[in-house]
This record gives structure tokens, sequence and C-alpha cells, in this order.
């Protein structure tokens, strides 16, 4: 179930340089560029709207408002997201450069989830096609095994369920940063501001700025994102970009690129106010 995907590491670094740089471009804090890479912390026993993400004025340019949707959506490991509860439909297949066999391989996350708060029932489909069944619930994993749920950190439940987000990070600031007004759509019953996204039609200045840091060898970057008028909150997005890959192992930091790629990321929320989660009893 779990992934061992050669891009976790440089993601997660990338994840960690999001911040201070879409900061000092101007842009939004990205508050989703900075995922624990555990289990989240445990579920506060209330949730004040004071403890909530924060969402962001509607005023709020279109750039800063994709740029945030997904903070909003997710929560951080400690505070829950803007919505009280949803169901989530991850798929998300990106390239890899496969070092062994000297290729270019596709990497596919295919996951499903209810959320409420900062715990999550989820279903991961793995390489091999099975689906792992499991809760994060506080600080604990659980993996359902043969129809009994069991508490166990090694299945990789929390991990996978922190891991997934950081490459939609990316690639939704990247594409942000030329994000364009499309007019407005219901999602699910719910109204949302729909934004056409294209890092071709950002600022040159801010762009290169941006990918002197983060997106090293992303070329394209667009798609469509329905950003929920109420919360600031993504509710559905539809991504697709083009990479150079690197050897990261290298140290020959002008070294060309391994490989090429493209990705797909597909994000869809529903069911806003609809699920609870809990282990069953």
């Amino acid at each position: 179930m779990s992934r061992q995907k050669p891009r976790f590491t440089a993601l997660l670094l990338i994840a960690v340089l999001l911040v201070p740089l879409l900061a000092a471009c101007g842009g939004p804090e990205a508050k989703s560029a900075q995922p624990a890479a555990t289990a989240p912390a445990a579920k506060p026993t209330a949730k004040p709207a004071a403890q909530a993400t924060a969402k962001p004025a509607a005023s709020a340019d279109p750039s800063t408002r994709v740029s945030e949707s997904l903070g909003l959506l997710m929560g951080q490991s400690d505070k829950p997201g803007a919505l009280p509860s949803f169901h989530v439909e991850i798929n998300d297949s990106g390239p890899t450069f496969d070092r062994q066999a000297k290729t270019v391989l596709t990497n596919a996350v295919k996951i499903k989830a209810d959320v409420q708060g900062t715990d999550v029932h989820a279903w991961i489909e793995g390489d091999d096609g099975k689906t792992t069944e499991g809760y994060v619930i506080g600080n604990d994993d659980y993996v359902v095994d043969g129809g009994q749920v069991k508490q166990d950190a090694l299945a990789g439940v929390g991990l996978t369920w922190a891991m997934w987000q950081l490459e939609p990070v990316v690639i939704l600031s990247l594409a942000g940063l030329g994000a364009q007004a499309a007019g407005t759509q219901a999602v699910d019953g719910r109204t949302a501001d729909v934004f056409a996204v294209d890092m071709a039609k950002a600022d040159p200045a801010v762009l290169a700025g941006v990918q002197a840091f983060i997106g090293r060898g992303i070329s394209v970057a667009k798609g469509k994102v329905w950003v929920d008028q109420q919360s600031g909150a993504l509710l559905k997005t539809v991504l697709d970009y083009e990479q150079d890959l690197y050897d990261v192992t290298s140290s020959d930091k002008n070294a060309p690129p391994v490989g090429h790629g493209s990705g797909h990321i597909d994000i869809a929320v529903s069911q806003v106010g609809k699920v609870s989660v809990s282990l069953p009893k």
C-alpha cells in the first residue's frame, strides 16, 4: 500500500521552501506547504471557529485564492480545515525517474477519504491494485485487516495521507501564479468561484523567482480550480503538467535532465458537512 516514491524526499524539501518563498514574492503564505510527514496531531476535543484554518478575504486576488485553497481544505496537522467534514477523491499520476532501470515511470496515487476535523477514514489503492482501508485518529494509525480494526503505525496510512498533498501544493502554486477568474459554478450543491490557471500567464519575474527554488524542470502547469465561495477551500481541481526529471543524487547542479514526463492531478470534494469519522465499535 505505501508508495516508496523517489520524489517524496524532494517534495518534502520543496514544501518547506514554499512558505517563505511565496511570501517573499508577494504571494500567499501557502499554509498547506508544510504537512507533517507523520500522522496528524491529536484532534481537539472541541473545534471553535477560532481554531479552524482562517479563510482568505473574498476580495483576495485569484492567485492568492487558488494557492491558499488546498491549505484551507486540509488544514494543518494541529488545526482542522475550513470545512467541518467532507469526502475527497484524489487521483495523482506523475513522472519519476527509475535510476536502476534508467527509464521514466509513472507513479500513481489513488485515495478516497472521509475527513472530519483532523480525523481521516481513508481507502488507499496500492500499486498492485489492492486497496488498504485505514484511519488516522489523533496521533494514531489504524488499518482494517480481515474486517478487524487494528492499531498499526507501520501500515503507513498517516504518512500516505500527509504525503499526497505535497505535489498538488507545488503544481497549484506554480499554475496559480497565472490564475484568472472564470465565473462561478455549483459543485455538489455549493457555489464555487472558478479559476483558469496557467503558469505561462504568470508574471515572468515572479515565476522565475519561484522556480529558482521549487518546481525545477516544470515547464507546463495548467488547468482549472473550483474554490468554495463561503470558506475559500478547494472543492475541485483538474491540473496537467510537464516536467524534466533530474538525478537528485547527482552532485552536479548543472547536469542535464535524465528524462521527461507528464502528470495529471484530479481532486474532487463532496458531501461537505455530511460525513463523520470514528473507529467502528
